[in-house]
């Protein structure tokens, strides 16, 4: 997966800064892994739209189930 940012842009630019080229290289990967740290994947994504199908699903035919039920009783 890549970062949310331009780690070798960003590598790139501190380059020229006293980290010079390996600090520059570790500080962008090491900012790459914390922004990656907690966000979700296509999977992740996937998973919680099934989820939250089924539990509207089930919801739903637990209101209709409810429904029937009253429509019986009171008729």
């Amino acid at each position: 997966m890549t970062a949310p940012f331009d780690t070798l842009a960003l590598a790139k630019a501190l380059e020229l800064t006293p980290l010079g080229k390996d600090g520059a290289e570790a500080l962008a990967r090491a900012m790459a892994d914390v922004a990656m740290a907690d966000l979700a994947t296509k999977s992740d994504l996937e998973k919680a739209v099934h989820q939250l199908t089924v539990r509207g699903f089930s919801a739903l035919v637990a209101l209709a189930g409810l429904l029937v039920g009253a429509f019986a009783l009171f008729r």
